[in-house]
């Protein structure tokens, strides 16, 4: 019928509204993290004993009441946001950076250095994660932030590196390439003037979902004590110590879990809808 709408596309339309308001509480709960000092007179790492796992109460001082040594729940659990965030964010950007890299080369590459450096790869999605992760905490210092990114980007890349190869494989053989390979541009060039650009639309998407992917991560280690260590919080530290404490003081654990779980959902649901909108196969 003349001038009907698709179904796809009607369907299409709620899924990028909720991607849309995903983003803005996305946003706002960033805002919030990040503007935290200002809204309380708490330092997260001030200790009050007289006030230990003080209730939350709004007509108080502490809304979010304090934990076992009297800190602030609130200003600890939006340092543990800051913290997770940062982390999640750094480790995406490393693991995207390393494997778009790779990938590109694997791909234009192709033959048996494409496949050798894509075998490396099936090796270290083979490595058992948490045992890598323990080597490097007992090698380096435990708590060493920069140890700690290193160990998530290190297996956070291997993914993106199979995506961008496959596109890769794709667009050599594409005409633009061919011709300027012909033309002797150096493949240094093409790769970043004609491949990169081409993939960068799935490198955002996959990029927005790595990131809670990476927080996920972070949190797990801190939970398991191998991550973020004290004074500094993270939402996996927070989480750990809300579980020792849950019968007591059932709020410790639930304000840094509802954190986390509302963070990796929002960035999930924007990573979904900028997936939707960088694929070429979904109606526009």
């Amino acid at each position: 019928m003349a001038g009907s709408i698709p179904a796809s596309v009607g369907s299409e339309r709620p899924r990028r509204r909720v991607a849309v308001i995903a983003a803005w509480l996305l946003v706002a709960l960033c805002a919030l993290a990040f503007a935290a000092p200002l809204l309380t007179p708490h330092a997260p790492d001030t200790i009050d004993l007289a006030n230990a796992t003080s209730v939350p109460a709004m007509q108080g001082s502490h809304a979010w009441g304090t934990d076992r040594l009297g800190r602030d729940v609130f200003a600890r659990t939006m340092q543990g946001l800051r913290v997770s965030l940062l982390m999640g964010l750094a480790a995406a950007l490393a693991s995207v950076a390393i494997g778009t890299s790779w990938g590109a080369i694997a791909g234009y590459a192709g033959g048996r250095a494409g496949a050798a450096m894509m075998r490396i790869v099936d090796v270290l999605y083979a490595l058992p994660y948490v045992f890598l992760v323990i080597i490097l905490a007992t090698v380096f210092e435990r708590g060493n932030v920069l140890v700690l990114l290193i160990a998530i980007a290190s297996v956070g890349w291997l993914t993106t590196a199979r995506i961008v190869r496959g596109q890769t494989l794709a667009l050599r053989q594409r005409e633009f390439v061919e011709a300027a390979r012909a033309m002797g541009v150096p493949t240094w060039r093409i790769l970043v003037r004609h491949v990169l650009p081409n993939v960068a639309g799935p490198v955002i998407a996959y990029a927005t979902l790595t990131v809670p992917q990476m927080i996920l991560y972070e949190s797990f280690l801190s939970f398991l004590g191998l991550g973020v260590q004290e004074p500094l919080a993270s939402l996996g530290s927070l989480v750990s110590e809300g579980a020792r404490d849950m019968e007591v003081a059932p709020w410790l654990l639930v304000a840094p879990a509802t954190c986390l779980a509302a963070v990796t959902l929002l960035l999930n649901l924007v990573g979904d809808g900028l997936r939707d909108a960088f694929d070429p196969r979904t109606p526009s």
